[in-house]
């Protein structure tokens, strides 16, 4: 554990450190472990009183870190260059970004409207892509960086009830698999996070097919790990310079992932079984 703290210390103190989704579940946590770590933090969502809460909740750390909260939302394209400058002249660079923002979605195909696909994908897929390529621009001219990106277990299997969802996760592990192999040389460092079951508000907020959310907390997120439990092990990770750190994974959900990767046949036919009503 002394060695775990001293690389998270090391690693993140004095870093600017800009989180997206940040006024609640995994968002938040990592602010208030980045702060406990001497970061510099810029704090971003879409609603600014939670933000505005966090960060005197953060200032009134013992460390006293610096905190800055830009209101943001990651789905409004003309606004993403006028934030990222913004952003970047708080402190005079930005050294991490963590694309936490996102929303989930509960419905059959059947009953889906495209316009819930278009929210959730451009929420959870081109709005991260977006800030990613503006912050990129200051990350390539500075000659370093490190991106992070909250994906889920849903971007690596699917499951009945998430087909919007799981199409937006995908996509994250498609285009920063390519950032990675594309800024190997380039002293950029590329995180995916990859969560299971962790006990946030994330299904409670999550749209059905009219696009309503849908109001309660899936039994498998309400019994999940505690953000603060897993907060430290995430930062761990990025200090780490893993490229995909999975977390909060069930028994179930670790016998998905292998029989995807080694006997997919075997899990199609498995996954085809499960009926949500």
């Amino acid at each position: 554990m002394l060695n775990r703290n001293r690389r998270i210390h090391d690693y993140f103190k004095g870093k600017v450190v800009w989180i997206t989704g940040a006024s609640s579940g995994i968002g938040r946590g990592l602010a208030l472990e980045c702060a406990k770590a001497g970061a510099r933090l810029i704090i971003s969502a879409r609603r600014k009183a939670p933000l505005d809460e966090l960060s005197e909740q953060l200032r009134g750390l013992p460390n006293r870190p610096q905190v800055a909260v830009i209101q943001l939302d990651i789905t409004d394209h003309t606004s993403i260059a006028k934030k990222t400058e913004e952003a970047a002249s708080i402190y005079g660079r930005i050294d991490m970004l963590i694309n936490n923002a996102g929303i989930s979605q509960r419905s059959l195909i059947k009953d889906l409207s495209y316009e819930v696909v278009d929210t959730v994908v451009r929420t959870d897929l081109l709005g991260v892509i977006d800030l990613t390529l503006a912050v990129l621009k200051y990350m390539y001219k500075a000659e370093c960086g490190h991106i992070v990106v909250t994906s889920s277990v849903m971007g690596k299997i699917n499951t009945p009830f998430r087909s919007a969802y799981c199409a937006a996760k995908f996509g994250l592990h498609g285009f920063f698999s390519c950032l990675l192999a594309e800024s190997a040389n380039e002293n950029i460092d590329v995180t995916v996070l990859v969560p299971g079951r962790v006990k946030t508000e994330i299904s409670k907020n999550a749209l059905n097919g009219k696009g309503i959310p849908q109001g309660f907390s899936d039994s498998g997120i309400s019994e999940g790990v505690r953000v603060e439990k897993i907060s430290p092990f995430i930062l761990d990770a990025i200090a780490k310079r893993k490229f995909e750190y999975y977390f909060a994974l069930t028994p179930l959900l670790r016998l998905g992932l292998f029989l995807n990767k080694f006997a997919p046949g075997v899990y199609r036919a498995l996954v085809s079984k499960v009926r949500v009503t």
